[in-house]
């Protein structure tokens, strides 16, 4: 799989050039032209849009919410940008003392991107980090991460095209983090 870098102007950016094989610097990815991001092959496409902060895996649409007593915080509609930073890294295994050309476990694990966050609702500030890890099976997990700094009581909602998947639980304590793995 590659990372694919997809710009307003319809251009991209990815990994590496198709054609010279030569390698791209994730670091060159312009955010602030930046439409969609996530890793693309086998088959399949997993990315987040920049505009909506919504993941898009395999076809479903995910985004995730906190509902308090009072209030709905729908973080994929953060319009003063849904990251202050893009997040792609992977993850890999090695055999040691062992025969790598019989294993099975040696090589990339998994592929992960995602986006850190920083923004104010209503007199709260919040960080939040969501992750997709794709396995080199082609199961993925989503990993929420929340810190805000009051204390809150609510839940978490992860909604999966447009529909609530599950709730959770999920009270915030002032400055520390809260997650979720879907």
């Amino acid at each position: 799989m590659i990372w694919v870098a997809e710009y307003k102007d319809g251009s991209v950016l990815t990994s590496y050039n198709v054609d010279t094989k030569e390698k791209n610097d994730f670091y060159d990815i312009e955010k602030e032209r930046l439409l969609k991001f996530g890793f693309v092959g086998e088959g399949s496409r997993y990315y987040y849009n920049i505009e909506d902060g919504k993941f898009y895996i395999k076809g479903n649409k995910i985004d995730a919410q906190y509902h308090t007593d009072k209030k709905k915080i729908r973080f994929h509609t953060l319009r003063n940008g849904p990251f202050n930073d893009l997040i792609q890294y992977k993850d890999a295994n090695a055999v040691i003392g062992g025969s790598l050309k019989n294993s099975n476990n040696d090589g990339i694990a998994s592929y992960n991107f995602g986006f850190k966050s920083k923004f104010k609702i209503k007199n709260i500030l919040f960080y939040y980090k969501v992750i997709c890890m794709v396995k080199h099976t082609g199961d993925w997990n989503i990993y929420f991460r929340i810190v805000s700094d009051k204390d809150l009581k609510g839940k978490f909602v992860y909604r999966q095209n447009n529909k609530k998947a599950a709730s959770k639980d999920l009270p915030l304590k002032k400055d520390h983090s809260s997650e979720v793995i879907v």
